[in-house]
């Protein structure tokens, strides 16, 4: 018996099964590869697989139209009328296929059923691949090259002022301002006083140093009689005390180690040398009566291969690129040592009012305690003894503040991670039912998309 099978018990009739959701034992299955085959070769591929295997084989596509019943919400439409197009229909189908290989015998049955040339049946680990494109079918990818603005004079520009806020990375540009300064985007560069010499050869005609305030200042290092809070919560509140006392509605406030912003569209990742990115969240965000707080998603949250994924997600936390409404409203304020966005993400939406995070175009973010600088005293060798010691402070600090909303996901790299629960599975209210009020509702309409004059260069 051929050992291609499933990992059930078996029956009279022997198959492979391509869909996890027709057997969920097979999940857990050594030997799952990643099969791509366009629509008119299923049943080729199917009868091939019967006659070289000698066994029936059923493909089923996995489940779609993820985004197809998202945009039929007359909400969706609206948000995203004449913005910037998001479309992840693959011309690909994407099967899950789990396949047992313990003899070169079988590999060979494997690699003719696929038709793998020899030259791509094996990884540079000498692991048969993970991956295959029946056919070569592929999806053009664009990982080379990049979007820029059409006319730099005539673009639709942030109409907020953005400001990156950076601790501790004097040595070299911070990589979030490199990529505005690339954009050729006005920024502001917030410092604390002590390190303004360091940072001021950064300035130039689009960077501009901002000093934080010796009130926030005190508060940061326990000066006024109260314990330091260490931590970048009051830059941040500095930040939104600058903005509103400028009379401006938003402020973008980015953190200092986003390494590029990426255009996220038919099935690919394309680095964005533009400050379109923010305008086109600016827009969405405005079309609304009632969101305190928008952003972009992070780039390592959403696989460009990804399916599953809908324009923007809305009643989520935002991190590191958040547009924040200057409202004179308590929820806006930050707060705490560790997790500062988790719980404004957390008390804007108790507060009854939604979020919503893009996933057109995404913000490619060092991950936390990569790089030195920033709130790394907090979490190692400042004031505590190790990394995993800050971390769980950090998860407990945050699991304090909203029990009902924070478990528990460890990761590879931390044990402690927190795992925010929306839905009300912790026993809090369900904060994915904000409703959105738009503010200029239109009902019968032809969904059109901009590129906003961005070209592929």
């Amino acid at each position: 018996m051929t050992s291609y099978r499933q990992k059930t018990q078996p029956t009279s009739l022997q198959m492979i099964t391509f869909s996890i959701n027709n057997n969920p034992n097979i999940k857990t299955s050594k030997y799952k590869r990643v099969v791509y085959v366009m629509e008119q070769y299923i049943n080729d591929l199917n009868n091939r697989l019967t006659e070289i295997l000698g066994i029936e084989c059923r493909g089923l596509v996995k489940e779609r139209g993820v985004q197809t019943e998202f945009m039929e919400n007359i909400t969706n439409k609206n948000l995203m009328n004449n913005l910037p197009e998001f479309s992840q229909h693959n011309p690909l189908y994407s099967f899950d296929c789990y396949v047992d290989i313990d003899c070169e015998e079988d590999i060979k049955k494997f690699q003719e059923c696929f038709e793998i040339e020899d030259k791509y049946l094996y990884t540079t680990k000498k692991n048969v691949v993970k991956t295959i494109y029946y056919l070569n079918h592929k999806t053009p990818k664009y990982n080379d090259r990049k979007l820029y603005d059409s006319d730099v004079n005539n673009r639709d520009n942030p109409i907020y002022p953005i400001y990156v806020i950076s601790y501790g990375r004097w040595k070299t540009r911070p990589p979030t301002s490199k990529c505005l300064c690339d954009m050729k985007q006005q920024h502001y560069l917030v410092v604390e006083n002590k390190e303004y010499d360091l940072y001021l050869r950064f300035v130039n005609s689009y960077t501009t140093i901002l000093v934080m305030s010796n009130k926030y200042e005190d508060i940061k290092y326990g000066r006024n009689g109260e314990d330091p809070v260490m931590s970048s919560t009051c830059v941040r509140n500095y930040v939104w005390e600058h903005s509103r006392s400028n009379g401006d509605r938003r402020h973008w406030i980015l953190d200092d180690n986003i390494k590029r912003f990426v255009r996220w569209n038919r099935m690919n990742h394309i680095d964005c040398v533009s400050p379109i990115c923010f305008r086109v969240c600016e827009i969405m965000t405005d079309k609304l009566n009632n969101c305190l707080m928008s952003g972009l998603s992070y780039k390592s949250m959403c696989p460009q291969i990804s399916t599953n994924h809908t324009p923007f997600i809305m009643n989520t936390h935002v991190y590191s690129c958040i547009l924040l409404s200057n409202e004179p409203n308590e929820e806006c304020y930050w707060r705490g040592r560790y997790n500062e966005d988790v719980d404004l993400s957390i008390r804007i939406l108790k507060s009854g009012s939604p979020t919503i995070k893009l996933n057109m175009f995404l913000c490619d973010k060092l991950e936390t305690g990569s790089c030195k600088g920033g709130n790394e005293e907090i979490y190692s060798n400042g004031l505590v003894s190790s990394m995993e010691e800050g971390m769980k402070l950090k998860y407990d600090f945050i699991k304090n503040l909203h029990p009902l909303y924070i478990g528990l996901r460890p990761l590879k790299r931390n044990k402690y991670h927190h795992d925010i629960k929306l839905l009300g599975e912790l026993g809090g209210e369900n904060l994915k039912n904000n409703i959105f009020e738009v503010s200029n509702p239109i009902e019968d309409f032809e969904l059109s998309n901009n590129e906003m004059g961005l070209i592929l260069n």
